[in-house]
């Protein structure tokens, strides 16, 4: 039986580089030494919990299980996964005010397919999928001819399990407004439990978004969101990801990610859409120049708001979401080459 000696297990600075390349390889998430050393730890903890004695003997049987099980396992110990409802509310807000109905109308405009898809593109413990549900229900709950498919995907079997229940403390729900916390949860022995309703609108899945095999089995989306998930992650990665983004978006679909990150020298795929207080990426066959941006989405208020006025780019750059814009696009123009697959989804011709 093990003690709390066993945790007391060695592991060197060579044994945390190659915990955190295999992770970046993994996952995408690139953890500097510093933050994998003040992890260590809660690794020593997981090779005591497999019941081995050295750090050698965990590595491989990390690097060499095909299932890739105890990667994500890891992935699980080693991520600080904290979330909240509604943790961005610029993201939601610009969901609720201006994309969703807009996404609607196009669709109610064009005949097209009656099915609504979101991505919620790792969700964690589930509170961004859950939250995207209430503003889902909130405004379009007398819909009854969409087809509402809320997808939540996470790399962590042990958020996802969390996610799955449902279950949440006072301390989680008590920045929601009452009248949410009435319609959307239940109470259960001094925790708060989803309601099925809602459970029923997002389906949760394990998914390796730094895997573009599995990013691109998801298809057909509306809108993404991804708040806080690239963060950490190599410039490489993150690339790599908003291709498969790209791809897997609608024609005319929004990418959104949190308030504090940006596609500036990332991808130029994207055109920036200014909604309210938040900057979203669209998906748009939008042609320009790749030396000189020549106009800004700019959305306000309503869905009423003209969805294509343009934005002069001799206005001098100033600390609103449009100037946040002209010099986000300003970076894109330098940002490094990207590959082929932009250029054609752009049509950068004169």
């Amino acid at each position: 039986m093990l003690n709390h000696f066993d945790t007391d297990i060695e592991i060197t600075s060579d044994d945390l580089r190659q915990t955190r390349d295999y992770i970046h390889d993994l996952s995408g998430i690139h953890f500097t030494l510093g933050q994998i050393t003040s992890r260590r730890h809660r690794l020593q903890q997981r090779i005591a919990d497999l019941q081995m004695t050295a750090f050698r003997d965990y590595f491989y049987h990390l690097k060499y299980d095909t299932t890739e099980r105890e990667g994500t396992q890891l992935m699980s110990i080693l991520a600080d996964s904290a979330t909240q409802f509604f943790a961005d509310s610029a993201v939601f807000e610009a969901l609720r005010q201006t994309i969703l109905p807009r996404i609607v109308a196009d669709k109610d405009a064009a005949r097209r397919s009656r099915t609504l898809r979101i991505w919620s593109a790792g969700c964690a413990t589930g509170e961004e999928a859950y939250s995207l549900a209430m503003v889902v229900h909130d405004i379009l709950r007398d819909r009854q001819d969409l087809t509402i498919e809320i997808i939540a995907t996470d790399i962590s079997t042990d958020a996802l399990a969390a996610a799955s229940l449902g279950e949440y403390s006072a301390s989680a729900v008590d920045t929601l407004p009452e009248a949410y916390r009435q319609a959307f949860f239940v109470a259960s022995d001094g925790d708060f439990r989803i309601s099925e309703e809602l459970r029923a609108m997002v389906k949760f899945s394990q998914h390796n978004l730094n895997d573009p095999d599995k990013v691109r089995l998801i298809r057909h989306i509306d809108a993404i969101v991804c708040c806080n998930v690239m963060t950490d992650w190599s410039d490489n990665a993150r690339r790599r990801l908003v291709r498969g983004f790209h791809r897997v978006l609608l024609p005319g679909g929004y990418l959104l990610l949190s308030s504090s990150e940006s596609l500036r020298g990332i991808s130029r795929a994207f055109h920036p859409v200014a909604v309210g207080k938040s900057l979203v990426y669209r998906r748009t066959p939008l042609a320009i120049r790749s030396e000189v941006i020549t106009s800004v989405e700019h959305v306000v208020g309503t869905a009423e708001a003209p969805i294509d006025q343009p934005v002069a780019t001799t206005e001098p750059a100033t600390t609103s979401v449009t100037g946040r814009a002209m010099n986000l696009l300003k970076g894109v123009n330098g940002a490094s080459s990207e590959s082929d697959w932009e250029h054609a989804d752009w049509g950068l011709r004169r």
